[in-house]
């Protein structure tokens, strides 16, 4: 009898401690980040199929595959602990892992480093797609580059925003040195004894599609106005109204457009970049003023706090088009994500 007892206790305190004290919202949460990593998986696993093992290429893409494998185990074991268990912790180098004590004021920086990362990796896809030959190549692999800052990124966001080391994998560069140095010189080589084709002069289609657009479409930014959480109106979060103006200097009319639009003090020291997109039509020769915009302030960020406090004539701004959509049905840029 005293056995059974003695079992009976061990059993209750094992599914008071474990089993008792779920956090659903935290399990869903995390549940939600898995998804998205697998997808990123998936989609990395593909890519490594296009190239050739041994390549500078297949190297770059099994490092962006490794930091999504390592963010999918941290997020599971997060996701165990959460459920199952009232706390977890990690050790490095013999030390117990404490989360720094203002990583809410790094998530917010780090979300706008991995727009800005986002942004590049955008623009250097468009390059590789327009490029051919050896200048392909080399484009692709500064898409591969970016692509591993941005999940690089990503990874440490995650980590601050779940309580686990911000490490990812280290990138051995003995395994990339020889081969991306070979072959940017072999390019070099090839390019420069290709003087007669011009290939180094030509500019590839993205690089003419961009001084198009820039040339297609002007954004202005009219005015802003904040307005705090208030939630007798309804209001749940803190907003910035964005009141802008786009005008058309294509020939041709505009369908759609998208970009980003780059904040700045009045030294023209950029310090924020927002998302735009536009999917009003835009007759050519003719403006149209949008007050539609608005942008969630997050009172944890220096920049989005900067951008609030700014006076609109210390505030400048420029617009970096990724793509134009004309009412005919052709498009400059692209869209690829």
């Amino acid at each position: 009898m005293r056995n059974y007892a003695v079992y009976f206790v061990i059993l209750s305190v094992f599914l008071f401690n474990g089993c008792t004290k779920p956090n659903p919202d935290e399990v869903k949460k995390l549940s939600t980040e898995i998804e998205k990593v697998n997808l990123q998986i998936k989609e990395a696993k593909k890519d490594i199929e296009k190239y050739g093992e041994g390549s500078a290429l297949h190297a770059m893409v099994s490092l962006r595959l490794s930091v999504f494998k390592q963010t999918q185990a941290m997020l599971e074991q997060k996701k165990v602990s959460s459920w199952y268990f009232p706390k977890s912790s990690y050790t490095i180098n013999g030390q117990i892992f404490s989360p720094p004590e203002k990583a809410n004021e790094l998530i917010p920086k780090l979300e706008n480093e991995i727009v800005k990362a986002r942004d590049e990796w955008k623009i250097s896809q468009g390059k590789a797609e327009s490029a051919g030959g050896l200048l392909r190549a080399f484009a692709l692999m500064e898409t591969e580059v970016k692509s591993l800052r941005v999940a690089q990124l990503e990874y440490q966001l995650s980590a601050y925003k779940n309580g686990y080391p911000p490490l990812y994998p280290k990138i051995d560069t003995s395994k990339l040195s020889s081969p991306v140095s070979t072959a940017t010189e072999e390019i070099k080589k090839k390019v420069h004894k290709s003087s007669a084709k011009k290939i180094e002069s030509k500019p590839t289609k993205y690089e003419i599609d961009i001084e198009t657009m820039k040339k297609s479409v002007f954004v202005k930014l009219l005015n802003k106005t904040y307005y705090p959480s208030d939630w007798e109106s309804g209001r749940y979060e803190d907003n910035l109204r964005l009141e802008f103006q786009y005008k058309n200097s294509s020939g041709k009319d505009i369908r759609a457009f998208t970009g980003f639009v780059t904040f700045m003090d009045i030294f023209e020291r950029e310090f924020l970049n927002v998302n735009l997109t536009v999917d009003t039509l835009i007759p050519s020769g003719k403006s149209l003023n949008d007050s539609d915009k608005s942008l969630k302030i997050n009172n944890f960020s220096d920049v989005h706090k900067k951008l609030v406090a700014t006076d609109m004539e210390n505030l400048k701004t420029k617009f970096t088009p990724v793509s134009i959509l004309f009412k005919d049905g052709t498009k400059l840029g692209t869209t690829n994500q």
